[in-house]
């Protein structure tokens, strides 16, 4: 048996963690964990347009096996943080748990890790460039495997502001780096489906084909694209949004059908094995439609204590 020291305890420093464990950050290093790398910079985007402060997103699949994702955003603060003594970038990008989620007044919202996402993403990622555009001005600084690899850069700008990250996963890390641009178009669809107005482009350049998504209807437009082929019951569908510290919208439709299905997401992020926030939408629509039965005529005996049924839900909360 080996020997239990205090010789056996390793302290890694900055993304070292990242590196050595990949598959708690972001749960393999299969398919699932490569896309993961997409999603985790891609919320980073959504969570500005989540928060009022962006209208776009474009996403990329480069000819090298690259990604690309380019926001309209606030762009990330590059001023020297006090904490760590590097610019703020740096600082995101190269350390675990430093970011701006953690105060309520920077996002009311979010649905990105804490902190965390951008880092491990460097972490893995045998290549990554970052560029800022903030108050007129153009940032840029590259990364390799998780540290910095050039000073944060003024180069020439749009004027505008916003934030893009181009990342290369680590071939040390992931054996296959083919990345699914079906799994992507799909993911890119529902974010846009998700919050209405937002327009999201994905190009692939080794397809040399360019998408864009945008529904101005948000999870309404989301709904009706779920029952297409369903036969809907009359007044349909149903939509209703509430905002106050907490906002939740609900679409929803009754169909024909003998089935339900309901999708539900927190801050645009799917939630599939349900939560609170499904539970009490589901309690909420039973209670609902037995109390209206109750008074419009009497709940017929056979339908005592049963649970009357849902079908073609959509729900977002």
């Amino acid at each position: 048996m080996s020997e239990y020291t205090v010789k056996t305890i390793q302290v890694l420093k900055g993304l070292e963690a990242v590196r050595k464990r990949p598959g708690m950050y972001i749960g393999g290093t299969g398919p699932e964990g490569l896309h993961q790398l997409v999603w985790e910079v891609l919320d980073n985007s959504v969570d500005e347009a989540l928060n009022g402060h962006c209208d776009r997103v474009d996403v990329i699949l480069l000819a090298d096996g690259s990604v690309s994702v380019t926001d309209t955003g606030r762009g990330i603060p590059i001023e020297k943080h006090p904490t760590t003594g590097k610019n703020t970038v740096e600082t995101i990008f190269c350390n675990l748990h430093a970011g701006g989620k953690f105060d309520d007044d920077a996002y009311k919202v979010a649905g990105g890790l804490h902190g965390v996402g951008a880092a491990v993403v460097n972490a893995l990622s045998e290549k990554m460039v970052v560029e800022v555009e903030r108050k007129g001005l153009r940032y840029r600084q590259e990364f390799r495997r998780g540290k910095s690899a050039s000073p944060l850069q003024q180069v020439p700008g749009s004027g505008h502001t916003g934030t893009k990250v181009v990342f290369l996963p680590d071939s040390k890390i992931f054996l296959d780096r083919t990345f699914s641009a079906d799994l992507i178009r799909e993911r890119l669809r529902t974010k846009a489906f998700l919050i209405a107005g937002l327009t999201i482009t994905f190009a692939d350049e080794a397809q040399n084909t360019v998408e864009t998504f945008c529904y101005p209807g948000g999870i309404s437009d989301f709904l009706e694209k779920l029952v297409r082929d369903r036969t809907l019951i009359d007044a349909q569908p149903f939509y209703y949004s509430y905002k106050n510290d907490l906002q939740v919208e609900i679409a929803m439709a009754w169909t024909e059908q003998t089935s339900h299905r309901i999708l539900s997401f927190v801050n645009s992020i799917p939630t599939p094995n349900g939560g609170t926030h499904e539970t009490a939408f589901r309690n909420g629509i039973t209670r609902a439609v037995r109390a209206y039965i109750e008074k419009r005529n009497g709940l017929p005996k056979g339908l005592r204590g049963s649970q009357p049924r849902t079908c073609g839900r959509a729900c977002r909360q």
